[in-house]
C-alpha cells in the first residue's frame, strides 16, 4: 500500500501502478496537505477560546475559525506524516483592521511569530516557511499573541512536501 495520494489538474486522485521495479523505486510524488481550521475538533486537532462561523464569504470548507479574543486562544491541528519529512506550512487567512500577531507552533517547537496583515476584506495566504514534521502525528498551533486580534480568522493550513533543496513541487518546476 502506497503512503501518499497524488492528485492531476483537476483534483483527481491519480492512480498508482506498480512497476516491476516496485513502488520504493517509483518516480517522485509530492505531497500537500490540505487540513480545514473548523474541523479541528473532528480531526485530531483542537479550537481553545475561538469559535467556527461562516459569516464572511469565499471561504473553503463549512467555514472558518475566529474569535481569537484572549491571548493563548487557538486552534491545533493534526498533521500526519508516514515518515520524517520536510514540508512548506502556509495559512489562509483573514484580517481585517489593526495588528494580528500570533505564534505558529509546530509540536511545542515554536516556529516563528507571525503578523497577518489587514487583508481588506479578502483572503491571503501567508508562507510560514519550511516545517520539519516527524512520523506520526504532529501537533500544528496558531495561537494569539500579545495584541488584541481585530477579526482574525483562520481558513485553513496547507503543508507542501518539499525537496532536499526547500522548493514545492511549483518552485522546483
Amino acid at each position: 500500500m502506497a503512503d501518499w495520494v497524488d492528485y492531476d489538474k483537476d483534483g483527481s486522485i491519480k492512480l498508482i501502478r506498480p512497476t516491476k521495479k516496485g513502488l520504493g523505486l517509483a518516480e517522485r510524488t509530492w505531497t500537500t496537505v490540505h487540513l480545514e481550521a473548523e474541523e479541528g475538533n473532528l480531526l485530531g486537532g483542537e479550537l481553545h477560546g475561538v469559535y467556527v462561523d461562516n459569516s464572511y464569504k469565499g471561504y473553503t470548507g463549512r467555514g472558518y475559525v475566529t474569535g481569537f479574543d484572549m491571548y493563548n486562544d487557538y486552534c491545533s491541528f493534526l498533521g500526519q506524516s508516514a515518515k520524517d519529512e520536510k514540508y512548506r506550512l502556509r495559512i489562509r487567512y483573514r484580517a481585517d483592521g489593526g495588528k494580528n500577531d500570533a505564534m505558529v507552533f509546530v509540536n511545542t517547537w515554536l516556529l516563528k511569530n507571525v503578523k497577518f496583515v489587514d487583508t481588506e476584506g479578502e483572503w491571503k495566504v501567508l508562507d510560514c516557511g519550511n516545517v520539519s514534521l516527524r512520523a506520526g502525528n504532529n501537533d500544528i498551533r496558531v495561537i494569539r499573541g500579545w495584541w488584541p486580534n481585530t477579526g482574525l480568522c483562520i481558513d485553513y493550513i496547507e503543508l507542501a512536501q518539499i525537496d532536499e533543496r526547500g522548493r514545492t513541487v511549483e518552485e522546483a518546476k
